[in-house]
């Protein structure tokens, strides 16, 4: 199975096409990705992964079982009967852990029928890293009778321009989210956030994660485990003590299910401390004071690196890099006034002239069209290209049907770009689905492609109680 994700090779990273026309020039093997191409590798030859048409072949997540392929449902979710990467079928019987399936064991002696239970955590009981005579979770030892390992994350910066992974494979980083924001804005994002109790300035937010199968207690070496990540409650009345080492915490109503399935995790391993893993979707919410940007990270990849005490017990979480690409259309779905007051400075629209509150504009807007921020620093990616063009394309192909390409409209440069125009990666144009009461075009199911993100994170031991009420 193949990931293959293309960036703009000589290009801006939102593509200017030129002019506010529906038209466009395209030529497939210039080894320049343009708008309806998913890749560019200089011909047009098939059969390199890249089609004669410039479109993706063989890749995990577009429905047809390909290559090496087990399976592959559209998706990179693990949980769902075809693992993320699409190497294998989850289902019980296959001889492996479906650890996002909730699957404890398989295949074993001491393994129900379902793969969803194990004999008793007692003395003497195989594969074993704790006992404790019972198979009840949030206890210490875990119903796999693995010691429980959970994290707090302690230290959440969205990664500057120049950190972040290659989804090109041309060696260079992709992070065109930080671009857009520019250091500034950025810099006052990163600021606002974790206070040194743990907590977040005016939320709530406590970004935990959870070991599934982790054998190894000293998260050394780790040939296959998955980190489920939510957003923690404090399991006691006051954030004191929240890093502490052995900080309390609930998980939210409903995320692990009777199971032990998690609504989100990401596959992964550990070679000599170093764990890796993805693709898959993750979300987080980062806080700036009190309000927040959500994160949807499509095709997600974690790399991090883990400690150990005197004890040779895993002790924390460093390194930590998280990357994904967010889809234009989730940033058009941020529409909260306070977070727009925060990034644009300017209350009209370009388009129609009318105010911030008479019809909101999104965080794709600002983004993508450029915004003058509230730090005065001029942001978003038309912007920072230094383009005056007002035609652009994602910078992504996640559905493989070609970039898809968006028309703005920038006015006199005193008010707020917008998108107003959407096409889709085979060129045809997309309206809005009546979802928006604005007709946002971004917001059309159809919309997929996105900008690559990242975040960078450190994490302390912590202990998953139980479940909120």
């Amino acid at each position: 199975m193949q990931f293959r994700f293309f960036f703009l090779v000589g290009c801006p990273l939102l593509l200017a096409c030129g002019g506010s026309s529906s038209s466009f020039s395209q030529k497939c093997g210039n080894s320049v990705l343009e708008p309806t191409e998913s890749c560019d590798d200089g011909n047009t030859l098939d059969g390199d992964g890249c089609s004669a048409l410039c479109l993706y072949e063989d890749y995990c997540g577009n429905g047809e079982v390909e290559g090496e392929e087990a399976c592959d449902d559209h998706n990179t979710l693990s949980g769902d009967g075809c693992i993320a990467n699409c190497s294998r079928t989850e289902s019980c019987g296959n001889g492996l852990r479906d650890l996002a399936a909730g699957e404890v064991c398989d295949g074993q002696d001491y393994c129900a029928q379902d793969c969803l239970s194990r004999d008793v955590c007692s003395e003497g009981a195989a594969d074993a890293s704790c006992t404790d005579d019972n198979n009840t979770p949030w206890d210490g030892c875990g119903k796999d009778c693995l010691k429980e390992h959970s994290f707090i994350i302690n230290t959440l910066q969205i990664a500057s321009a120049e950190i972040g992974c290659d989804y090109s494979g041309d060696g260079v980083i992709d992070n065109a989210f930080a671009r857009a924001l520019g250091d500034n804005p950025l810099q006052l994002i990163n600021t606002s956030g974790l206070k040194s109790d743990g907590s977040y300035l005016g939320s709530s937010i406590l970004f935990v994660l959870h070991a599934l199968g982790l054998d190894d207690p000293s998260a050394l070496n780790d040939s296959e485990l998955a980190l489920a990540l939510f957003n923690g409650i404090d399991g006691v009345d006051t954030a004191d003590g929240n890093l502490d080492g052995n900080a309390p915490f609930l998980y939210p109503k409903g995320f692990f299910d009777e199971a032990l399935r998690p609504e989100a995790s990401i596959n992964a391993s550990i070679v000599d401390g170093a764990l890796s893993g993805g693709p898959e979707f993750l979300s987080l919410t980062i806080p700036i004071l009190s309000i927040s940007i959500r994160l949807d990270f499509e095709r997600a990849f974690l790399n991090l690196t883990t400690t150990r005490n005197d004890q040779n017990e895993v002790n924390g979480l460093e390194d930590g890099l998280l990357c994904g690409v967010l889809p234009i259309r989730s940033l058009a779905d941020q529409k909260d006034s306070v977070l727009l007051n925060f990034l644009s400075r300017d209350d009209t629209r370009c388009d129609n002239g009318a105010s911030r509150d008479e019809q909101p504009y999104s965080l794709a807007d600002i983004l993508v069209a450029g915004a003058v921020a509230l730090t005065g620093d001029r942001i978003g990616l038309a912007n920072v290209e230094m383009t005056e063009d007002t035609s652009f394309s994602a910078y992504v192909d996640i559905d493989g049907d070609g970039l898809e390409r968006f028309e703005i409209d920038r006015g006199d440069g005193q008010c707020q770009a917008i998108i107003t125009r959407c096409f889709d990666g085979d060129g045809s144009e997309v309206k809005g689905d009546g979802s928006d009461p604005n007709g946002d075009c971004a917001l059309n199911p159809a919309i997929a492609d996105g900008v690559p993100a990242a975040v960078t994170f450190s994490a302390t031991t912590a202990r998953i109680v139980g479940e909120a009420p």
